[in-house]
């Protein structure tokens, strides 16, 4: 586990009143336990590819997606075919950039609504799980972000027998995403998957005690800014 200065700390403008925690990784390294830990641990965690697919089945965007790749990637209801979609999109670069062009703005518009209502309700932290944080510039929106990295032979097995494709549609998949080592130069904090599965847990709960300790130091920030 690997720690560096918070970027919330770094901020040159003041804070908002929501601490908001970035967890991402490559494919099948073990984000989504992390982010299990981070809901025991009672932080409310946002899911980029819930928000994506919910956002898939919309009618405006089913009507665009189906412009640029045909009808042949819609149901009989009129919603997107994600396996369909996916069997276009993922081997084919260009198409690919199309569908995110689609899709990623609307998530970011999502998620920053999400945060908002969040923070309006209270709430003094949040987190995201998303895999393309920095592939998209959303790191910029936010205060902490934690990798979670683990081998590459394990990742491409545990993601093929979780998603139920082969190990080489994984391959392709993560050529969209930027590599492990330049993931973990940006991160805040990194966490290696090299164990089992109760060993990345414990690992975790570390993360929900140390973000929770920084969130205070970031609440102290904020309140020095408005009384200045």
């Amino acid at each position: 586990m690997k720690q560096r200065k918070s970027r919330s700390t770094m901020k040159k403008e003041p804070p908002s009143a929501l601490f908001k925690v970035g967890i991402t990784g490559l494919i099948g390294s073990g984000k989504t336990t992390l982010a299990q830990e981070f809901e025991r641990g009672g932080i409310i965690v946002l899911s980029a590819d819930d928000l994506a697919k919910n956002i898939l089945q919309s009618e405006e965007v089913s009507h665009a997606i189906a412009a640029l790749f045909g009808d042949g990637i819609l149901r009989s209801n009129g919603t997107v075919d994600t396996r369909a979609l996916a069997s276009v999109v993922f081997n084919d670069q260009e198409k690919l950039s199309q569908l995110e062009s689609v899709v990623h703005p609307r998530v970011f518009d999502l998620l920053e609504k999400e945060f908002d209502e969040l923070a309006a309700k209270g709430e003094t932290i949040a987190a995201v799980e998303a895999a393309l944080i920095f592939e998209t510039g959303f790191d910029n929106y936010l205060d902490f972000i934690i990798v979670v990295d683990a081998p590459r032979e394990s990742r491409l097995k545990r993601a093929a027998r979780e998603l139920h494709v082969p190990e080489e549609e994984i391959e392709k998949r993560e050529l969209r995403q930027m590599p492990a080592p330049k993931k973990i130069a940006k991160a805040d904090l990194v966490i290696y998957n090299v164990g089992s599965k109760t060993e990345l847990r414990q690992q975790a709960r570390f993360a929900v005690r140390l973000v929770k300790r920084i969130a205070g130091q970031f609440r102290m920030e904020r309140d020095d800014t408005k009384r200045n």
